[in-house]
């Protein structure tokens, strides 16, 4: 049996993680009710989706395996029932399981125990479970024989007792997901103080950054997290941090899999400590998206788990458990920078990569600022289709009802007729976005006026010297008019089209402003291009459930796009022009166009 040790740590009291600091703070500008609602959701709030017992398995095996010889200390922060322990135990060789000390601290009082009662039954093991925060500093009590636990980080209070970092040999964790606005702003600012995580902070990344301090050199990381952090720029602090402190041996992108019961899309990356730089091996899993024909998987090997595909050599498409999916194996592409996003290179995007270098094209942000559309957060307030049905008193004067883009309406080339009409109380004075004077707009007012309560509930816009009534993010109301180019943020396919109505955007899509209708027909060509899909996945990377993709600033203003001086880009130009007025086959023209494109940009052939 086990050697179990439950000693209290000195002054350890537990903590909820996700459930700690303030309400809405000024640092998070959302709804507070949606926040509310994730504080109120158990798993949104504590970020827990334990680990299914296949995944455990390959993570402590890969894990084991990167460091090659047995450990003497390997430790869970946020242990849950045991299932990551429990499997790191019988991936040991049998002569070394009774040598090594299993460790586990989570929040969680119920998890504790049933962690306990789990690892009791291992033979010969020695485990030290403890109800304790990680991330607050707790540490392990000294044992006769055994190693001391470091402090994540030194507890700003000096409850906790420990020896210095560097006492673990195997850090193996699935730690929670919590986002930003769930946090809180006090427990948001806590952890960029202490481990200068810049941009969205989310709590997986601060336990990486207090494991990586935990392991001695030569250690070993295995780590499941989400997979947001190889790709945005929120996941740049953590891309340092494997760059400058580990040796990064393997990333497995495992997508839209559902191996968890909730939407994540996870990631696993074992890394050594200050360990040998060399070039990581990269594995990415997605499900399959064709639809019609012949199935791509139809006649493709079948796996019994996710977890045993990876473990295979097998590229290209397999089937597990009745699910299409496509495996790509590579090596992860050379980053100069943190800010590049982490990405999988093979043959084809190597290939792409060489020709665009080549071809030293320009790039859509070269051309035009990308901005995301307006946020409310007061959507039910200021968004609606149906102000006609209000008391005339109430009803917003025209001048301040502008016709709302959002993903439902947009389309290749030219969106369908707005289906909402936001009220945008601001103005432009001379370049700048100000609020309207209302005094001006007495129905307005009064319509205004029967929300204040819920308006004047955003402590945010205030903090910012700005009007309870305002939206929070209006930008600059001089650009509505101008030519624009608007695409969704979320979409299978891309949907570029061009707005010159002056319409507005909303904040589930994107838009630039451009010097001339020309530049915008030549930025949504580009857009909607397969040269620009070829070049998000090779470059970009940010895949969603059912082969969605992410068309965010960071992403799209990379896009090359050939001199929209050239008789190249006319051309171009052109045959948008004809897509977005609706004349001829659009077919013919969408072919054309493709042709033209790739080899403006140094293609000749198709990227298929």
């Amino acid at each position: 049996m086990s050697r179990l040790v439950t000693t209290p740590l000195p002054g350890a009291a537990p903590v909820l993680m996700g459930t700690g600091g303030s309400a809405l703070g000024a640092g998070c500008p959302e709804d507070p009710s949606r926040t509310a609602r994730h504080r109120a959701d158990r798993r949104k709030a504590t970020g827990v989706h334990y680990t299914p017992p296949e995944l455990a398995r390959f993570l402590a095996g890969e894990g084991l395996r990167e460091l090659g010889e047995p450990p003497s200390v390997i430790l869970d922060p946020a242990c849950g029932g045991g299932e990551l322990l429990e499997a790191a135990w019988s991936c040991l060789p049998p002569e070394a399981r009774g040598r090594a000390r299993l460790i586990g601290l989570d929040t969680d009082a119920r998890a504790v125990e049933q962690c306990r009662a789990r690892l009791r039954t291992l033979d010969h093991a020695t485990v030290h479970i403890e109800h304790a925060d990680f991330l607050a500093g707790a540490v392990m009590a000294s044992q006769p024989g055994a190693a001391s636990i470091p402090a994540a980080r030194a507890p700003r209070r000096g409850a906790h007792r420990g020896v210095g970092p560097g006492a673990v040999d195997l850090a193996i964790a699935n730690p929670p997901y919590v986002r930003t606005q769930t946090l809180g702003g006090a427990v948001v600012a806590d952890i960029v103080r202490r481990y200068g995580i810049r941009g969205r902070v989310d709590l997986y990344m601060a336990f990486a950054f207090a494991m990586a301090e935990a392991l001695r050199p030569g250690g070993v990381m295995a780590l499941l997290c989400s997979n947001r952090f190889l790709t945005t720029r929120g996941g740049a602090s953590l891309r340092r941090l494997l760059q400058t402190e580990f040796s990064v041996a393997a990333v497995y992108d495992l997508g839209d899999t559902r191996l968890f019961r909730a939407s994540v899309l996870p990631a696993v990356v074992i890394a050594t400590r200050r360990g040998t730089p060399r070039t990581p091996r990269f594995v990415s899993v997605y499900r399959s998206t064709q639809r019609a024909g012949r199935s791509r998987t139809e006649g493709a090997p079948t796996f019994e788990s996710v977890p045993l595909l990876l473990a295979s050599s097998r590229h290209g498409d397999a089937q597990v458990e009745g699910s299409a999916l496509h495996v790509r194996r590579g090596v992860l592409a050379d980053v100069t920078a943190p800010d590049e996003a982490w990405t999988l290179e093979d043959e084809r995007s190597t290939e792409l990569r060489a020709r665009l270098r080549a071809s030293n094209p320009l790039t859509i942000g070269s051309l035009a600022r990308i901005r995301v559309g307006i946020k409310t957060t007061a959507d039910s307030v200021f968004i609606r289709d149906d102000w006609e049905s209000l008391p005339p008193a109430l009803r917003p004067e025209p001048q301040l009802l502008h016709g709302l883009l959002t993903h439902h309406v947009a389309a290749r080339w030219r969106a369908a007729p707005p289906r909402t009409t936001v009220l945008y109380p601001h103005q432009d004075r001379g370049g700048r976005t100000v609020a309207a004077d209302l005094r001006r707009h007495p129905r307005a007012a009064a319509y205004l006026a029967t929300h204040r309560e819920r308006l004047a509930a955003r402590p945010y816009l205030a903090a910012a010297g700005r009007q309870w009534f305002e939206i929070w993010v209006p930008h600059r109301a001089h650009l509505w008019k101008l030519p624009k180019v608007v695409f969704p943020d979320i979409a299978e396919t891309p949907r570029f089209f061009v707005d010159t109505d002056g319409h507005l955007v909303n904040g589930d899509c994107y838009w630039a402003a451009t010097a001339s209708l020309e530049e915008a027909l030549l930025i949504a060509a580009i857009g909607n291009s397969e040269l620009a899909r070829a070049f998000y996945d090779a470059q970009c990377g940010n895949q969603l459930y059912a082969g969605r993709r992410r068309f965010m600033t960071q992403y799209v203003e990379r896009f090359p796009v050939p001199d929209p001086a050239s008789p190249a880009a006319a051309a171009i130009i052109r045959l948008a022009r004809a897509l977005h007025e609706g004349c001829g086959d659009r077919d013919a023209a969408e072919g054309e166009l493709e042709v033209l494109i790739r080899r403006s940009l140094g293609f000749a052939e198709s990227l298929a």
